[in-house]
């Protein structure tokens, strides 16, 4: 048979809680670009469940431009439309699937937008 006896069977909550402890990667501070400054620190990293998460706000930079771009290995299969805060309105921001990340909000050029609602598993 397949099973050798070696290793005992565990539960799928043993395995989840096996791969939920494991050591968090650092924060990782992006480049940013056209314009776009921290308004608080920006940052980005993956998860132990390999979803890429992000903290901090921008502001100041050209709508429709990217404010960073995401390595390789921290980028969408595909397209994702995120809904974002800026200046406690709202609006919405993506990822496409060269690691771009665009905040659409016309409101946003003199006032932060909110990081925070990103995030995305990564291919």
């Amino acid at each position: 048979s397949w099973f050798d006896g070696v290793k005992p069977i565990q539960t799928i909550e043993t395995l989840y809680q096996e791969k939920a402890n494991k050591a968090q990667e650092a924060w990782i501070t992006p480049t940013l670009l056209n314009g776009w400054v921290e308004s608080t620190p920006i940052r980005y990293r993956k998860n132990e469940f390999g979803k890429v998460e992000f903290k901090g706000r921008v502001k100041s930079g050209t709508i429709d431009t990217p404010c960073l771009v995401l390595p390789s290995g921290y980028r969408p299969s595909v397209p994702r439309h995120f809904p974002v805060v800026s200046n406690n309105a709202s609006g919405y921001s993506f990822v496409d699937s060269a690691g771009a990340v665009v905040i659409n909000n016309a409101a946003a050029k003199d006032v932060y937008v909110s990081l925070d609602t990103i995030s995305f598993y990564a291919d």
